[in-house]
């Protein structure tokens, strides 16, 4: 199993849109995809037409010892593990010296039931992005194309570079996915150029396919 995270720590980036547009792909391509949410506020769960509030989910599984089998739900998209609000505390809950890798155990039970998992990071670089981190093999950095895009991508960097010298695993940027791109804007044009200045810095590079501005799709 291939385990592939969407992580920024900046909202409204296009992490879920990615993350169900791509676990769609592979599904479609007779894949066997499991999709995670990782983000309390729940929209990788909602777009998939789970109610987060209503089901097990990845708190049930990280806090009170469920299996994925319990808290699984079919989807167009693959088997998703949802999560909701209820888990906004994670930082409270998950401080055993052990939570950074609780996750990882978790995918352990599975890593042969699938051919790609697919995380939903939250906008945040707590206690739930360090397992997903310390859980993956790949990251894909979505990064819309605004002023404020490459704020928190240093960090973001840190905390990958981190994970690599203490975990048991090397993970790797697959590349920096540029979204709400409008090729005939200036701004969209430099933040390109800069993005690709800082994907050659750290070894990986800004995917060709940009995902372009859109009001189709309002799930991000």
């Amino acid at each position: 199993m291939t385990t592939i995270v969407m992580a920024n720590q900046k909202g409204g980036v296009g992490k879920t849109t990615t993350a169900i547009a791509l676990a769609s792909a592979l599904v479609n391509k007779g894949y066997r995809v499991l999709v995670i949410d990782s983000d309390p506020q729940g929209n990788l769960t909602a777009a998939l037409g789970i109610n987060p509030d209503t089901v097990p989910g990845l708190m049930d599984m990280l806090c009170d010892d469920a299996v994925i089998s319990d808290v699984l739900i079919k989807t167009f998209a693959g088997d998703c593990v949802p999560c909701s609000i209820l888990f906004a505390d994670a930082d409270r809950r998950l401080t055993q010296p052990y939570a950074f890798s609780l996750l990882d155990s978790k995918l352990e039970e599975v890593k042969e039931d699938y051919d790609f998992c697919l995380i939903d990071a939250p906008p945040s670089l707590g206690i739930l992005s360090l397992n997903d981190f310390n859980a993956a093999d790949y990251v894909i950095v979505p990064v819309n194309a605004s002023a404020f895009s490459l704020q928190g991508l240093s960090s973001l960097f840190e905390i990958i570079e981190m994970v690599n010298s203490r975990g048991k695993h090397r993970i790797d940027i697959l590349g920096i996915l540029l979204t709400r791109f409008n090729p005939r804007t200036r701004l969209s044009q430099e933040v390109l150029e800069t993005l690709d200045k800082i994907a050659a810095s750290k070894g990986t590079s800004v995917f060709n396919t940009r995902i372009r501005q859109s009001v189709k799709v309002e799930v991000s």
